[in-house]
């Protein structure tokens, strides 16, 4: 749970007051060299003022994963991800996404650890007027253990985001981090 005001990672120019909600689980099974593994993520938006209560909105996300560990330090994972969207009060805004992606993860060196993934999502929104996303997503990171208690992961991002403006439905948010 997240009250904030903050503009970061969003398309807002000054402070907008909204609670944000985000709730995931990963299960991962072994089988050998081969593993699948299945992450789940829900997330809420709600806006405190009334002006931007239509943009209220749920999104819910199954992403399944089959991967291979192709030698001691890299794993290879194929990944086909489901996503949900629906506005509690703008039902013209509600859609459905369909992803795929090939990704790897491992070690380069004791602490160094990576993963990254490509690939294609396909988000359709229920009315046709909205404009869909049919599109290149990409995402990754680079971890670094300093110690046994701390890290510094680079991390970076391309996926197309909800638009909190009523003449868009996303935008394509290219992020890093530190």
């Amino acid at each position: 749970f997240k009250r904030t005001e903050n503009r970061a990672n969003t398309e807002f120019t000054n402070r907008v007051q909204r609670d944000e909600n985000n709730a995931s689980a990963l299960l991962e099974i072994p089988f050998a060299s081969f593993f699948l593994e299945t992450e789940v993520e829900d997330y809420d938006i709600n806006f405190s003022d009334t002006v931007n209560s239509a943009f209220d909105y749920h999104d819910f996300d199954i992403f399944q994963r089959v991967g291979v560990d192709i030698s001691p330090q890299t794993q290879f994972l194929v990944e086909y991800g489901y996503m949900n969207i629906h506005y509690w009060e703008a039902d013209d805004r509600d859609g459905d996404a369909n992803q795929v992606m090939i990704g790897l993860r491992g070690a380069l060196t004791e602490r160094i650890s990576y993963q990254v993934w490509g690939g294609a999502q396909f988000r359709i929104y229920d009315e046709s007027f909205r404009p869909d996303y049919n599109g290149f997503v990409s995402r990754g990171a680079l971890r670094y253990d300093i110690s046994e208690t701390n890290f510094l992961t680079l991390k970076f991002s391309r996926s197309p985001q909800e638009s909190t403006f009523d003449n868009h439905s996303f935008y394509v948010r290219n992020q890093g981090t530190i």
